[in-house]
């Protein structure tokens, strides 16, 4: 029974995979295979453990302190301080970020069917429903049985992949793309395959995933999704590597074709069934994402859910995965901000005089999700190309994965939230290489998309020496800032102990947070 509970805690951990292979992950790394051949594997390599690290952070940091990472943004630069501003940039930087990348899952989806259905009036017309029906879907929480069905049409995909690579073999020159070196003109690939990889809306999934949850289970469920992410983008990037294209820009249907050249016509319906689930899984867990983001950071939870926190911080919290289904009203101020819940009744208050946050649970958040899911439709409906929306997508998620991971950084090593359990050293020393890397590469992007393009002769090289210090800087402020929570929770425990001493309750600046009653366990 034990070995059941710890395999359904397993697989509800694999829902972050599901979330990470989508129609970016296989454009991005079969165009890395592709363009680069083994040159950008060390980006797959170090996005898994990127991915790890970053994500099981984000799960201790709700596992500790019962809050969401949204949250604990909200507690950091609260409303009314000179923070909130930037708070409420973030805020609306994620919900553009998961826009983006729900356009890329249709773009993508779209490929699929294009790859076995050629009417011009089919194919307009599947497109045109696509996004109704995943709205549907979305809002009335029929999401999670859905997303798990889907996932397991990514699975044909992944057999396809695998077959080729058995049929072939695997390149006698792929452990040289374990040396970290950038081929000119793949900078942006680079960037994205990082970000595809550690999707920065998956740091606020395995948030919700991490209520209720010990810290050996959110252990054990992150390194599953991030190994298993880090291997089946593997397997896309060297099926990419099998790519003979000519001058032409590289498109799914490359993948196709080798697909087809190795299995046959069975290989390309299994490669357009697998890509069209993984479009449909990811573009029905991003909008609530994006409803948990401004939920937490706008600050939106239920009055009704936040009288619950004390209640809930006593005992323990909901089982895992329960925070995707539980409505926001009767959970946790930490709860996952509805994910996978149907509505609340609209009598329980009425719109015309509610506060924000009534509105926003009794409608506000299905209107939100809807919008992000239909106007990401607009691209497909205008026929962009397919792999420039993927590419957008990807650089721009890309960009807003080291604000996220910054934020997370600075909050789990913030005394007043990890009061139970502070971050080790070792902790950070894993962290803030990570924290790192994704400034690194962001900020070579946007040299190059900027400075490099205004001054005559620079490139890759140029963008890079800029992004060093910039990078450098970001992570000195980090290490600061643990300096001064550090000193901060030495300070509160002195002034705590000597009040103690003196029979009188220490001062509220001081206090240091309780820590939860459940889950004890919180070693790294």
């Amino acid at each position: 029974m034990v070995r059941c509970s710890v395999l359904f805690e397993l697989i509800v951990w694999t829902t972050l995979t599901a979330s990470t292979i989508g129609p970016g992950t296989v454009a991005m790394c079969a165009k890395a295979g592709a363009d680069a051949q083994e040159a950008l594997l060390w980006c797959v390599v170090v996005a898994a453990v990127v991915a790890w690290v970053l994500q099981e952070a984000s799960g201790r940091l709700t596992n500790v302190s019962n809050r969401t990472l949204g949250d604990c943004a909200y507690f950091k630069m609260p409303e009314g301080s000179r923070l909130a501003f930037l708070r409420k940039v973030l805020a609306c930087y994620v919900v553009f970020g998961g826009w983006a990348y729900e356009a890329n899952n249709f773009a993508g989806t779209m490929a699929a069917v294009r790859l076995v259905v050629t009417d011009e009036a089919a194919l307009y017309t599947i497109n045109v429903l696509l996004g109704p029906l995943c709205a549907g879907m979305v809002v009335a929480g029929s999401t999670q049985r859905l997303s798990l069905l889907f996932s397991a049409v990514v699975a044909a995909m992944i057999v396809c992949f695998a077959a080729v690579i058995g049929g072939s073999g695997v390149p006698n020159s792929l452990g040289g793309g374990l040396v970290p070196t950038i081929p000119a003109g793949s900078y942006e690939v680079a960037l994205g395959l990082v970000g595809t990889t550690t999707v920065p809306h998956n740091l606020l999934l395995s948030s919700a995933l991490a209520r209720g949850a010990s810290a050996r289970s959110v252990q054990r469920g992150v390194l599953l999704s991030a190994s298993l992410s880090g291997l089946i983008s593997l397997l896309i990037l060297i099926v990419g590597m099998h790519v003979h294209k000519d001058a032409a820009e590289f498109e799914l249907r490359d993948v196709a074709d080798v697909l087809r050249s190795a299995m046959g016509r069975g290989g390309v319906w299994g490669f357009a069934l697998g890509l069209f689930g993984a479009g449909v899984s990811s573009a029905m867990t991003v909008p609530l994402a994006c409803a948990m983001a401004v939920e937490d950071m706008f600050g939106l939870r239920a009055l009704s859910a936040l009288a619950t926190q004390e209640g809930t911080e006593a005992g323990r919290g909901p089982s895992i995965g329960s925070s995707l289904a539980a409505p926001a009203a009767t959970a946790s101020p930490d709860a996952a901000a509805g994910f996978g819940s149907p509505p609340q009744p609209r009598s329980a208050r009425k719109w015309v005089g509610a506060t924000a946050s009534d509105r926003w649970q009794h409608g506000g958040r299905g209107a939100m999700m809807s919008a992000v899911v239909l106007l990401a439709l607009i691209p497909t409906l205008a026929r962009l190309p397919t792999i420039g929306i993927i590419m957008f997508a990807q650089v721009v998620n890309g960009l807003l994965l080291p604000c996220v991971a910054a934020l997370l950084f600075a909050c789990v090593n913030d005394a007043r939230l990890m009061s139970a359990a502070p971050q080790s050293t070792w902790g950070n020393a894993r962290a803030l290489p990570c924290v790192g890397i994704c400034c690194f590469l962001a900020f070579t992007v946007l040299s190059k998309q900027t400075v490099c393009r205004l001054v005559p002769g620079w490139g890759g090289r140029q963008a890079m020496a800029i992004a060093l210090p910039c990078t450098l800087g970001v992570v000195t402020g980090l290490c600061l800032l643990v300096r001064s929570s550090r000193k901060m929770t030495a300070s509160a425990r002195v002034a705590a102990d000597a009040a103690a001493r003196r029979g009188a309750e220490p001062s509220a600046e001081l206090t240091i947070a309780r820590p939860r009653a459940a889950n004890a366990d919180l070693s790294v």
